[in-house]
């Protein structure tokens, strides 16, 4: 009676080998999205673009994923010229690794790059503005209204930066179109840290905040706030915290390699180097889930409900016309996914943080509303 089961067994298993779809990654209509494989070229999936408009299965005519049969948009065509605009904070005194650190320039240039690679663009020039916390660069785009190959690359470190420098500017006044980048925080100490886990860190917060030196990037920036944020969460005060201020995260890294009292807060990625050299210890990260280059575990994992970090995403002028928008719209869904894209995003630390449109907008107001409380918690 066994032998009879295990030939059943067997026989059934076969059976289920023999009728898998040739196309196992296909999605079904009401499933699909830009860059999904597809059955049947022609074929409609109502609804399914990012904007509420619909996909085609049809052979994709650009990029990395020319010629393959995929989820797609009727008509897209490519921008003759992406010019992005991006706010960088520095001094000529500055080493080349500061520079380098400092992300909306190194994200605006490898969008640059990944969108000509994708032939999403078929050419792009990178701009850079100094100070005033990145609205120096908000505002010469903002001025720009009739550049209508402008863009720029606006971010949550630029809502703390016009909240901290009091600026009448306003992000909203610029077309949000979608964000694609997410960088998480994470908070790190010297392996010859007396912290080797986040309770230890925890309890010596809870008896007194100020044996604790914090240190992340400027008073007022997204690292600052995830301090108030975690010391909010563990019921500790944020006024009785200790915080130095570092011009970037370079000066972070390299600080908290000097000194072992010094408890560092700054994106992942910029701790991954030095946690592979065995001289950093990541005590818990601000993400949903754990970050394929890093062992730590999550801030949630740990029963400290926050998930933070700063984000990049591409804004228009006002003057884009509908069409114009909705084109770019398309070519950003379509970008977001793409081989290149994706390869791009693991080599630099990056998670992949694509939010359309729509949800882009009313993130960005949630925001700037929390950062603003925050920031006043702080007495900045």
């Amino acid at each position: 009676m066994r032998k009879l089961w295990v030939l059943l067994l067997a026989v059934s298993m076969s059976t289920l080998v023999m009728v898998t779809p040739a196309h196992a990654g296909a999605k079904a209509a009401i499933v699909a999205h830009v860059g999904d494989q597809c059955l049947r070229e022609g074929i409609v999936a109502p609804g399914r673009a990012i904007d509420g408009s619909d996909l085609v299965c049809s052979k994709a005519t650009l990029g990395s994923s020319k010629g393959e049969l995929l989820w797609w948009y009727s008509t897209l065509v490519p921008m003759k010229l992406f010019e992005v605009i991006a706010p960088i904070i520095s001094r000529s005194s500055d080493s080349s690794d500061v520079i380098a650190s400092r992300s909306a320039d190194r994200i605006a240039k490898t969008i640059g790059t990944a969108l000509k690679a994708e032939e999403l663009v078929k050419d792009y020039s990178v701009k850079n503005f100094t100070g005033n916390s990145g609205t120096l660069a908000l505002s010469s785009f903002q001025a720009y209204r009739n550049r209508l190959a402008t863009s720029f690359i606006g971010s949550l470190s630029l809502i703390n930066g016009i909240i901290t420098t009091k600026s009448p500017l306003k992000l909203s006044d610029s077309k949000a179109v979608a964000q694609l980048v997410q960088e998480y925080e994470a908070i790190a100490v010297p392996v010859n840290s007396k912290y080797a886990t986040l309770d230890q860190l925890i309890s010596d917060l809870l008896t007194d905040p100020k044996v604790v030196n914090f240190i992340g990037g400027t008073a007022g920036g997204v690292d600052h706030v995830f301090m108030a944020k975690f010391l909010k969460a563990i019921q500790v005060d944020p006024l009785q915290a200790m915080y130095f201020p570092q011009n970037s995260g370079f000066d972070v890294v390299t600080k908290t390699l000097t000194d072992k009292t010094n408890v560092a807060l700054s994106t992942s990625g910029d701790f991954v180097a030095q946690v592979k050299a065995g001289k950093l210890r990541v005590l818990g990260v601000a993400s949903p889930e754990k970050l394929k280059w890093l062992k730590a575990k999550t801030l949630r994992a740990q029963y400290i409900d926050i998930v933070y970090g700063n984000w990049y995403g591409i804004f228009l002028p006002p003057l884009y016309s509908e069409p114009q928008t909705n084109n770019f719209i398309h070519l950003l869904d379509v970008f977001h996914n793409s081989h290149i894209w994706l390869k791009v995003l693991e080599e630099n630390y990056w998670s992949e943080g694509y939010v359309g449109q729509k949800e882009f907008a009313a993130q960005i107001e949630a925001q700037s509303a929390e950062a603003k409380s925050l920031i006043s918690l702080l007495g900045l």
